[in-house]
Parts: C-alpha cells; structure tokens; sequence
C-alpha cells in the first residue's frame, strides 16, 4: 500500500528491520525488495510526524539495510516534517543530514550522535527532548548548558556527580545510575532540588541488584531503605511549586 497510495497519509512510521543481508536475495526468494526499510518512498511522506526505526543486524556484518536506509532519508525525506525521531542506532556524521533539514524535530533517540552537531545552535533548533544512551554524561550535561532542553535522559557515574548541571528549563529528567552508592545518591538528588525548580516527571532507575527490597514492600527493612529516597523527591516537589503535585513516580520512581 505505502508504494501506491498510502504514503502520503503516513504520519506515524516504525521501522523494526532484522538486518537481511540484501546480497542474500535470489530469484526466488518469497521476501520482496519492496519491503526493506530503504526502499520505502519516504519522498512521498508529506505528512510524517513521527519515525521510529529499530535495527537488528544478526550477524553485525550484515549492515546494508541499514547504510541504505539512512542514505535514503538523506536523500529523499521532505524537508522540516519530522517532529520525533527514534532510533537504537549511533547515528553516524554522513547520515545526520537528513536531520539537518528538519528543523521542527521536538524529540530526539539515539545510541549517539557526533557532538559538533548538538552543540550547533542551528542544528534542530527546536529540540526539546534529547536522550543519547551511549553518550557521557559529561558531554550531555555540557548540551544542557548550550540549550533549554524540556526532557533529558541522563546516566551517572561516580565521577560525574559534581559537573554543573544547569537543570532551569527541565521538566522532565530521567537519571540512571551506575557504581553510586546509595548515600551518594540522596545527595545528588538533594542538588536536583535545587538546579532543577520546573521539574515536574522525576524518574530514578537502580541497578538490578539494589531492587530486591522493592519485592517486599511491607518489611520494616525496605520502609528503611526507601524513606530517604521519598524524601528526597518530596524536596525536588516542593521546589517544583504547584507544578510538585503532579510529580509523576514510574513504579514510585523506579524500574
């Protein structure tokens, strides 16, 4: 349908590609070419608002479709329709110009992206919500610095817990944490209260093996260990304001 007359009605786009190796293909073979990512007609998609592309190459060798489809969208995506673009991909220099000419694009995922682009002021102007998952915090946190970002995934280390972190213009801060021990993290959320006063979704993910007493909830011990941590974000609500009571825990704050 998207090759007759349907791609012009698309608004919402997801791409979930196995990595067939296209040079795999024989005459005979029942999966048509039409069907690869890369040979979608994007040019078509006036309408695209949001597009989401996973990739999983088995074996890792097996990059073509996904080298194609990136060229694709550089070449062929209208200019300034996206809004939102979902990848579990670095995004390398040559296929960010695609990303470029879209200059409406709120939201941003991705494994990575080279940082000289982020730190251009032209780049996506309009970038609203940014989460980089292989990124430093350190180079994030610089980003938020340059830029009034309004939703922010973030993941902490020991070392950088003192970076300054210009957190005026979040609403949203989503933070993970990895080798910090827990009085270390009543701390930093402690700080957030303070750097961060429009924060209104505070998420807190743990490491998997700081969550057994959330399988207990009714023990004296996991009252305990919890309480410092809803104290904690009781301060980031009350600095928040009236924007504090619709302070939104996933799962009281954790996952």
């Amino acid at each position: 349908m998207l090759h007759t007359r349907a791609a012009e009605y698309v608004e919402t786009l997801r791409i979930t590609d196995y990595g067939f190796a296209l040079e795999r293909l024989t005459d005979n073979d029942d999966r048509l070419s039409t069907s690869f990512s890369h040979t979608l007609p994007y040019h078509r998609m006036t309408r695209l608002r949001t597009l989401t592309t996973w990739f999983f190459n088995f074996p890792p060798t097996y990059k073509m479709d996904e080298i194609l489809f990136f060229k694709e969208l550089n070449q062929s995506l209208p200019p300034n329709i996206l809004l939102e673009f979902w990848t579990s991909k670095e995004i390398a220099t040559g296929d960010c110009m695609f990303l470029c000419r879209q200059k409406q694009l709120r939201h941003l995922t991705a494994s990575n992206i080279p940082d000289g682009f982020l730190r251009d002021p032209s780049f996506l102007p309009e970038l609203a919500d940014l989460e980089l998952s292989h990124s430093d915090a350190e180079q994030l946190l610089h980003l938020l610095q340059m830029r009034a970002f309004r939703a922010f995934t973030v993941t902490f280390r020991r070392s950088d817990l003192d970076l300054p972190f210009c957190g005026n213009s979040l609403i949203m801060l989503d933070m993970r944490f990895q080798s910090i021990s827990p009085s270390d993290r009543i701390l930093f959320l402690d700080r957030r209260a303070v750097d961060c006063p429009n924060i209104v979704y505070l998420f807190l993910e743990l490491p998997e093996s700081e969550v057994g007493p959330l399988s207990n909830l009714n023990t004296l011990d996991s009252e305990d260990w919890l309480s410092p941590v809803i104290t904690a974000f009781r301060k980031v609500a009350k600095t928040a304001g009236s924007a504090g009571d619709e302070l939104h825990n996933d799962s009281s704050g954790y996952s």
